[in-house]
């Protein structure tokens, strides 16, 4: 059997109620706080259930049930690690008083990585004999200047090893001597693998899939800037325009809440509009999303020599996004004029750790909001637009994940989900592009192929090559357009065809067609068709007779590049759809499952999307989009913030433009 998780459900005690729909909440913080999460961990650690090795890996509010009563107390979820156990225990245990209520057993899980985890797995690495001649075998003898780098295994327990035994895959790089200390990947040690055994803290097994010839130098120094620019500011001289109140916030029309997770990151929740503005207890607000947050990232690397076919991380469900979230200062990662809100998570021993500036918010410039001249008047009127930026940033490894949430004056919202840090290195012994040769030459087509490393990456500095790779995105999207009874159309455009009601055969219509189950649901995007989707309410209409509304634009996106049967498509199912819908459960919160870390896969949405009908209830859009990374030279030693993502619009939610208005 698998080895176990204790999960501990614990009753916090404070109210969850939807700033404007009832009443205002108490004022209380994006996440647990240190004496809260104190609490909880002494009483879990009380309980008779708890194991004598335990490690807490997460302590967070627990999904809010939304059939509960809007005073029911709030709960929170531990998540502890077991090595002496098999499965998953789940504990309710009342805050207030220290009781343990009911325990329920679900073996074969395997939670995240812990922080401390990393360093165990390293030193066991460095300190085993096998390693240290593999490293030996290429020039290297001072073992202290190696990064050993852990990862989640990937792939299931080898031969000879128990399943369900806790693993790492740890991955060596040479630090000697490096010009730019950013970057300690710059230097592969290729072909090195050290299987490690956290459970009995040992080293399983060293793979050497063989020597590659290092080159002396693959380091970088940072350029002199040529031209220093002048500083750039933006000033508040009376201050920002939001309000914060504990975790809710409002701005201009907009009313939310802010959450921080351990594992989730960012949390929004209770997304509304104010009609009218209004700040008082009575301000009516329309609601538009109960929560949305980034459910799950996964990045496969599509290069199939032995030390990297297995690499496909799932950054949320292996390493915690919360858990991985940087610090940030204004001035640095967010403009001088944001302000920063703390979080706290939990340590493995089951002590607070706070995140002092997890989450930034700033208003910034959003460019020419609307503009018209009137060439009979002469006359122009126009706006300038202004945004609220919600954002948080996380180090997972090499790379470097931000999501920020942007909110319009016009009813709109803008998910950026960006990308930076440092492209993950392959030792090669190539030194220039063969791909490139072979287009000059014309023995490759045009733009011609690489062969050996180059051919699944790209030749970033002598002896270097970045393999290719995805990053997908799921985020989960709790939709209540005035209200939980929504359905979803899919808007569809086509040619209106040739004949006598289109002469001129310009015409074309767009059509909606309704989506009634979960199975009916899957779907993928189209271009040909101009494919977006609209969630409605079919039992509110504006003044024109338009069911009130929200509409998913996609941006960027790819298709999954493994072949049917891969472990990819297997345990990251959520990527053969770009939009999945699903009924409304507070148990379906990660579209690859709750615990893709060893996991059997075909676990999260491939298993929940049945047959169950969609049609004016509670649902859910889980929209997946994929940022293809072929490399480029230019992206090394650290790699220019890219940014993809989609957009929600009001169609039907407005008779009119909320933007245009008095100024």
């Amino acid at each position: 059997m698998g080895n176990i998780i204790h999960r501990c459900i614990v009753l916090a005690g404070a109210s969850m109620i939807a700033w404007g729909c009832a009443r205002r909440p108490e004022p209380v913080a994006i996440s647990l706080d240190e004496g809260q999460i104190s609490r909880i961990t002494q009483a879990v650690r009380g309980s008779s259930g708890f194991p004598a090795q335990g490690r807490f890996v997460s302590v967070a509010r627990a999904e809010p049930d939304k059939s509960a009563l809007k005073d029911a107390p709030v709960k929170a979820i531990a998540i502890v690690y077991a090595p002496e156990l098999h499965g998953v225990h789940e504990l309710v245990v009342d805050v207030e008083s220290g009781e343990v209520g009911r325990m329920t057993a679900i073996p074969g899980a395997q939670p995240q990585i812990a922080e401390g985890e990393f360093e165990i797995a390293s030193e066991l690495a460095r300190g085993d004999s096998r390693w240290q001649e593999a490293v030996r075998k290429r020039g290297i003898t001072d073992f202290e200047q190696v990064l050993v780098d852990g990862w989640a295994p990937g792939e299931r327990a080898p031969g000879g090893v128990p399943d369900g035994t806790r693993m790492m895959r740890m991955l060596s790089y040479d630090t000697a001597n490096l010009r730019d200390p950013i970057n300690p990947y710059s230097q592969p040690i290729e072909g090195v693998e050290v299987l490690v055994d956290l459970d009995r803290r040992r080293v399983v097994d060293v793979i050497d899939h063989g020597v590659v010839p290092r080159k002396a130098d693959a380091k970088h120094a940072r350029a002199e800037a040529a031209i220093a620019l002048k500083p750039l500011r933006t000033v508040q001289p009376q201050g920002a325009s939001f309000r914060i109140d504990g975790d809710a916030l409002a701005w201009g029309h907009w009313r939310l809440r802010i959450e921080f997770h351990p594992r989730d990151g960012l949390i929004l929740r209770d997304i509304g509009w104010a009609d009218g503005g209004g700040d008082g207890e009575s301000a009516r607000v329309r609601p538009i999303l109960a929560s949305a947050a980034l459910s799950e990232m996964v990045v496969p690397y599509g290069d199939p020599a032995g030390s990297w076919r297995w690499r496909s991380a799932f950054d949320s469900g292996e390493y915690g996004l919360g858990n991985s979230a940087r610090s940030l200062t204004p001035g640095v990662e967010v403009p001088e004029h944001a302000t920063v809100l703390g979080a706290c998570v939990v340590t493995s021993d089951g002590e607070p750790k706070p995140i002092p500036g997890a989450v930034g918010i700033y208003e910034r410039d959003g460019g020419l909001g609307w503009l018209h001249y009137d060439y009979l008047s002469e006359r122009v009127e126009s706006a300038r637009a202004r945004e609220l930026c919600i954002t948080s940033i996380v180090t997972i490894g090499n790379y470097d994940y931000g999501v920020t949430w942007i909110l319009r004056e016009d009813g709109s919202i803008q998910v950026d989900a960006m990308l930076t840090g440092i492209l993950l290195p392959k030792g090669t012994a190539a030194q220039v592009c063969s791909a490139c040769e072979a287009a000059a030459s014309g023995t490759g087509g045009v733009g011609g192929e690489g062969v050996g490393d180059e051919r699944y990456g790209t030749l970033i500095a002598p002896g270097v090559v970045a393999p290719n790779h995805q990053h997908w995105f799921s985020f989960r999207l709790d939709f209540d357009v005035d209200g939980i009874g929504n359905s979803v159309l899919e808007m569809n455009t086509r040619s209106a065809g040739a004949g006598p009601e289109n002469p001129a055969g310009n015409a074309f219509i767009m059509s909606e067609s309704l989506l009634k189950t979960e199975r009916e649901a899957k779907r993928n995007l189209s271009a040909a068709d101009h494919r977006l989707w609209r969630i409605v309410n079919p039992s509110v209409r504006n003044g024109l007779g338009h069911f009130s509304g929200y509409e998913l634009v996609p941006g960027g996106n790819g298709v999954p590049y493994a072949t049917e049967g891969s472990p990819l498509l297997h345990d990251a199912g959520f990527v053969k759809h770009h939009v999945w819908i699903t009924r409304q459960n507070p148990a379906e919160l990660h579209a690859a499952g709750d615990y893709p870390n060893q996991t059997r896969g075909g676990e999260g949405l491939p298993v929940w999307a049945g047959d169950e009908p969609i049609v004016n209830t509670d649902v859910v859009v889980w929209y997946c989009f994929a940022v293809t990374h072929t490399p480029r030279s230019e992206e090394w030693p650290v790699m220019s913030t890219e940014r993809s993502g989609f957009r929600l619009l009001p169609k039907g939610f407005f008779e009119r433009n909320p933007a245009y208005q008095a100024r």
